[in-house]
């Protein structure tokens, strides 16, 4: 796996910290536990090679990368010679001349490698910085940035069916929610609710209606950007036009006491553009 792979599968960019690697880590493996889907035997071998992949790419993104330093270019020491040592007193004055002259022209040559390094440098950062922001266009073109969150009750959808049925909703999760009902397949209805809040909807169309619920962190106008979380009710819940007898779900983590919700796979919201 590659550490572009790595990458996408975190949703993380290329200066993450250590820090924000393993605490995505730890979200997904919450996520993708196959001790979850322990219902369901698909899911959880589709947990399984999606755990699979999670290590993996903990794996590459925690291991240190190799820092080469780029080699230092040093003019070596010039050797003088047996006449600049210890030129005899009735030296040649045309040698003495020659060998002065050899010097300027030294310094020339060494001030023009420094210059030709410096420029190889700048060019090969220059062109670093280009390839790298190139990347990052290639890997994360479907990351939008997050938006500002809905209040509680939003209609993510066009406007309800008329109706006087009720009901009350608790997320006692620590991420923000959409409550989703669901009609012979299609999603006619999708609710804003945030993290700890308690809504009461009273105006649902009667009938038996699915219910679904995605949670998560980071809402992007159609979905959470990260930490998600898909559940569902399994028996759909009728509503009538009365009211005073509102039905309750309960926002919770799979497993707890307090909801019915059921971890499901992943589905997209279908929301107003």
């Amino acid at each position: 796996m590659t550490r572009t792979e790595a990458l996408r599968i975190f949703q993380l960019g290329d200066r993450r910290t250590p820090e924000e690697v393993r605490a995505t880590y730890r979200e997904l493996v919450k996520v993708w536990h196959p001790d979850r889907f322990a219902h369901d035997p698909d899911l959880r071998a589709k947990a399984d090679r999606r755990l699979q992949e999670i290590n993996c790419a903990y794996a590459v993104l925690q291991a240190r990368a190799e820092s080469v330093e780029p080699p230092r270019y040093t003019t070596p020491p010039r050797r003088a010679s047996p006449t600049q040592a210890s030129p005899p007193r009735s030296a040649d004055h045309s040698t003495l001349r020659s060998t002065d002259e050899s010097i300027p022209r030294s310094k020339e040559q060494s001030a023009t490698a420094r210059w030709s390094l410096m420029l190889l440098v700048v060019t090969g950062l220059l062109t670093g910085a280009a390839i790298v922001g190139f990347i990052l266009m290639i890997v994360r073109p479907s990351q939008a940035a997050t938006v500002p969150r809905p209040i509680s009750g939003t209609d993510l959808l066009a406007a309800p069916l008329a109706g006087a049925g009720s009901l009350i909703v608790l997320n006692a999760d620590g991420r923000d929610a959409v409550v989703v009902f669901v009609d012979a397949g299609i999603q006619t209805r999708a609710v804003y609710i945030r993290a700890g809040e308690r809504l009461q909807m009273l105006d649902i169309a009667p009938g038996a209606h699915g219910i679904r619920v995605a949670a998560g962190r980071g809402w992007t106008g159609d979905h959470f950007a990260t930490d998600p979380m898909f559940q569902e009710i399994g028996e759909p819940m009728t509503f009538v036009n009365d009211a005073s007898t509102p039905l309750t779900v309960t926002i919770a983590e799979p497993g707890d006491t307090r909801t019915r919700l059921r971890a499901r796979s992943p589905f997209l919201l279908s929301v107003r553009r």
